[in-house]
């Protein structure tokens, strides 16, 4: 039986992880989106989401649930370790600590899994590398949109992520935040909605859900290498 693991945050934005393990070990899939309302599903308010709503189907559809910390990385904090915002320290927005006690990603490192996080984590970046903060994560392809387009220059400032490259290769000299940039100045945190303004094809979550395939293909079963 194959063995692998998927994250997806924000925009269905995915963690993978494939497994060296023992055949017995299951796939481990694991997507959260940052963020839906309650009504984004199943054909609410228009919504035409067939496959999450197969997944509600199939598996357990909480209608009334809590978090003790509701906000970004507070709550990535808490995927991250286990911990509530009294044992992984946060209680606000703010940075995620470069390294915990305990990190999900390591356990099942050392448990024998193949790791990485693709799509938006927040879980940090290294400015040394150059790349996403590992936190037990064999590789990471990231979309964090933490950077910003200077219309002044046409380039790139602040975190230059993994998606940020491939889309300046793939649209060189264009705006990746054009969307918005009108609306909130950098395009990236704004609760105003538009038609995002280039094909579909070099979105964001058209990206990760591209490379979180690409990564399960590569990695199909607990013998992958």
């Amino acid at each position: 039986m194959a063995a692998s693991l998927l994250l997806a945050t924000a925009f269905m934005l995915p963690m993978a992880v494939a497994s060296f393990a023992a055949a017995s070990r299951p796939n481990i899939l694991f997507m959260m989106a940052d963020q839906m309302r309650w009504d984004a599903l199943g054909g609410a308010r228009g919504a035409h989401t067939p496959w999450l709503d197969q997944i509600a189907r199939e598996g357990v559809k909480v209608q009334y649930s809590t978090s003790s910390t509701p906000t970004c990385t507070p709550a990535r904090a808490a995927i991250l370790t286990g911990r509530s915002p009294w044992h992984h320290g946060m209680l606000g927005y703010g940075d995620i600590a470069s390294r915990y006690e305990l990190e999900l990603p390591q356990v099942l490192a050392d448990a024998g899994y193949r790791t990485a996080s693709i799509g938006k984590n927040h879980f940090g970046w290294n400015q040394s590398s150059d790349t996403g903060v590992k936190h037990g994560f064999r590789q990471t392809q990231l979309y964090d949109g933490l950077g910003s387009w200077d219309s002044k220059t046409s380039g790139w400032k602040g975190e230059w992520d993994d998606y940020d490259r491939w889309f300046a290769k793939t649209m060189p000299g264009k705006d990746p935040q054009a969307t918005l940039d009108g609306v909130d100045g950098d395009g990236w945190n704004t609760w105003y909605g538009r038609e995002y303004v280039y094909d579909e094809q070099v979105h964001p979550t058209a990206w990760t859900g591209k490379m979180a395939v690409d990564f399960l293909r590569k990695y199909p079963n607990a013998t992958s290498t």
